[in-house]
């Protein structure tokens, strides 16, 4: 078993030595991820900050001034502004001093201290859907503390509380929740690249992720080709037929693009395929290569 371990962790030395003298290969992992990381860093959060809010308060009583003083106090919120009326807030809207109003209504204080309940109008900025809708749940869950803040307190026994420490990404970052799977997932694509081999293994989801990476990278030359063999064609007959079906007919693939798959039912012609298959790749590579920098003769 060690010396099996010692060829492998020297075969992985070698191949690691050949990518890192390669200098697109050094490129692709470690510019691309850097940049990628940065860009989707940014892009892939469901978190909206720096918020604008208009306000119209109608009411002035104690429960508008609480639910003012909790839209101030959010995080989220970066500036609160006074409106004197809805035409002056629409307006506001249209030209993006706020992304979202609030109408605090008359008798607003009145009815809630009178158990009667009260309810705030919203208005959001239609053109930012995404951060609209974000900004409406934060809005929401703002409103709901604030009235429960406000209600009568009920006297009741004392319950246990329950506090939740969270030891990773304490501060609940969004980021600290999409950033590994981002990781993850670059990562299997980079090392994809640079493979010369990849086996998916027929016993879960990510044998059709593995497999639909690899047929993608070649299909649309990221990469260069390798060949791809399944084993087993009773196994793999309904897809095959799935993709040869609705999908080519539909033309989400190319009519050639299922002549990437090799199909074999023994694993001897499996390896039998992929040292010819390869061996050809070369030979076409070395002739592009002489056509490109023809040797000039004396």
């Amino acid at each position: 078993m060690s010396g099996r371990f010692t060829r492998l962790a020297a075969l992985a030395l070698k191949e690691l030595k050949v990518v890192l003298l390669d200098r697109r290969a050094r490129t692709t992992l470690v510019l691309s991820p850097i940049v990628q990381l940065l860009l989707f860093g940014f892009a892939t959060t469901l978190e909206v900050k720096a918020i604008d809010i208009g306000i119209i308060d109608r009411d002035g009583g104690r429960a508008a001034q609480a639910m003012v003083a909790a839209l101030d106090g959010s995080p989220n919120v970066r500036t609160l502004r006074s409106y004197p009326s809805e035409a002056a807030l629409d307006e506001g809207i249209a030209r993006r001093e706020v992304i979202a109003g609030l109408i605090l209504p008359q008798r607003l204080s009145a009815d809630i201290a009178a158990g009667r309940g009260g309810e705030v109008l919203a208005l959001l900025d239609g053109r930012r859907t995404n951060a609209a809708q974000i900004v409406g749940g934060y809005l929401s869950q703002i409103a709901q503390r604030a009235g429960a803040d406000l209600r009568p307190a009920v006297r009741a026994a004392p319950q246990p509380q329950v506090l939740t420490r969270h030891w990773f990404n304490p501060n609940l970052d969004y980021r600290g929740f999409t950033l590994p799977a981002m990781i993850a997932v670059i990562t299997a694509v980079l090392v994809l690249s640079v493979s010369a081999q990849s086996v998916a293994r027929e016993r879960e989801f990510g044998t059709f992720d593995e497999l639909s990476e690899a047929l993608t990278l070649v299909q649309t030359h990221k990469v260069t080709e390798f060949p791809i063999v399944l084993v087993g064609s009773e196994y793999w007959r309904g897809l095959l037929d799935w993709l040869g079906g609705p999908v080519r007919d539909r033309g989400m693939i190319g009519h050639h693009d299922l002549d990437l798959i090799t199909v074999v039912d023994d694993p001897d012609d499996a390896v039998a395929h992929v040292v010819e298959r390869d061996a050809q790749l070369r030979a076409a590579q070395e002739q592009r290569l002489a056509t490109a920098h023809p040797t000039e003769e004396a």
